[in-house]
């Protein structure tokens, strides 16, 4: 496997496990809104697992992204 794709994955799975331990929290603080027993509260609880994951995952990649549009294209840099 390419070792940047490699590190691509890792990096993503990583900040997705901290996002869906993150939000284990919001479960517990308001379970009748998240919740997987309604099919209202499983869609509210998917929802909010995909902001968390979507956010933090721009967190990371936009400096990424941003340095490398600003370095000519070189991605050593």
């Amino acid at each position: 496997m390419n070792p940047q794709l490699k590190n691509v994955l890792v990096i993503s799975a990583k900040q997705g496990l901290n996002a869906l331990l993150v939000n284990t929290a919001a479960s517990q603080f308001w379970p009748q809104i998240f919740t997987i027993h309604t099919k209202a509260g499983l869609f509210n609880f998917l929802y909010l697992i995909g902001a968390q994951v979507g956010a933090r995952e721009v967190a990371v990649w936009l400096p990424v992204l941003l340095r490398w549009s600003t370095t000519n294209a070189d991605p050593t840099l």
